[in-house]
């Protein structure tokens, strides 16, 4: 039996724990043992990365969670950090991310960055930051090793990295440029990828929500 098929048998998520046997793992699907004495397992429920932000936006709404200045500054909210976080896990899985595959994020530390390290969780996904200082061939490299099928950049300049070797990498879906107005046909701006996941239901997030887990057995001292 593969990984995903025992990984599929729970379906409690996305706070539930799968047992684990190893600190380690090389596997995208696989499961792995948090190294925890016996006081500190008793002491700490884990949760996972969605409960984590979806508590957080319940219990402080409007607290600021992010801000940018781009002229004037943008803040977000944690509720709203938590929505479009929502919205873009929503995208990524219309877009046809599958669980288990990863979202390559290349850019400078923004709002945007964030959310879509946050989305690419909630979707299942596997967030993959790239350096804005790799070659084509290096980012080539990284989307091939993480089986990506969704790019988001910052801009052109990062954009263009990708698309040097698009050719290559034939499991790519979507490309979203989250500054700037894209001029690449089929390019996606940030804007856009929001809008496409406002206008879906949550019932397939939720159903991989629903298969998700935390880090699982603790390891004895």
């Amino acid at each position: 039996m593969s990984n995903l098929e025992v990984v599929d048998n729970y379906k409690n998520g996305p706070d539930q724990v799968i047992p684990a046997s190893s600190l380690k793992t090389w596997d995208a699907d696989g499961a792995t043992q948090l190294s925890l004495s016996d006081e500190e397992a008793a002491s700490f429920k884990p949760i996972s990365v969605y409960t984590m932000l979806k508590e957080t936006a319940e219990n402080y709404p409007n607290h600021p969670a992010l801000a940018v200045k781009r002229g004037v500054w943008k803040h977000w909210t944690y509720k709203e950090y938590f929505e479009e976080s929502k919205a873009v896990a929503k995208a990524f899985i219309k877009l046809g991310l599958d669980r288990f595959h990863g979202i390559c994020i290349m850019g400078f530390n923004s709002p945007e960055w964030a959310i879509a390290n946050y989305g690419a969780v909630f979707a299942g996904g596997l967030s993959a930051g790239v350096y804005t200082t790799n070659s084509p061939e290096a980012c080539r490299h990284l989307a091939d090793n993480c089986d990506a099928q969704i790019i988001v950049v910052e801009d052109v300049a990062c954009l263009n990295k990708f698309l040097a070797v698009k050719r290559f990498l034939p499991s790519i879906k979507a490309i979203i440029q989250w500054s700037g107005a894209p001029c690449t046909p089929g390019v996606l701006s940030w804007t856009e990828l929001l809008a496409i996941g406002l206008a879906e239901k949550d019932t397939e997030l939720n159903e991989r929500l629903s298969l998700s887990a935390v880090p699982l057995d603790h390891q004895r001292e």
